[in-house]
């Protein structure tokens, strides 16, 4: 018997940006997602400590995030910090990271796929 992957979808729908992207997500992704094990945090609840809590206390193979991002940061909720270069990203390992955000993969990308991300 076959498994199913499990998903964790981050979406921080809190502004007009994240709404939007949300919402697309909803549309064009989540239907896809049917024979999957999906989690989904969404707005308040796309924030740490919560996202890592998920991760260190559920097994997770893919994760795809909609939010703000800098060239060394992802955010969620109100901006809130998820995951930044320079932190210990180690509980990422062996995760496919999936984000919609601007600039990530300069800087959190890279620290991410050194963390031992499958890919980023």
């Amino acid at each position: 018997m076959h498994l199913p992957t499990p998903v964790l979808l981050i979406d921080a729908r809190w502004d007009r940006a994240t709404n939007y992207l949300y919402a697309f997500r909803r549309h064009q992704l989540t239907p896809h997602l049917a024979t999957y094990k999906v989690h989904h945090l969404i707005g308040p609840t796309a924030v740490q400590p919560g996202v890592d809590d998920y991760i260190r206390n559920n097994p997770v193979r893919y994760i795809s995030g909609a939010g703000h991002g800098l060239y060394s940061s992802f955010r969620g909720y109100h901006d809130q910090m998820i995951w930044q270069s320079g932190r210990n990203l180690s509980h990422l390992n062996g995760i496919i990271v999936h984000l919609s955000s601007c600039e990530t993969g300069a800087s959190l990308g890279r620290a991410m796929v050194a963390a031992g991300v499958t890919a980023f």
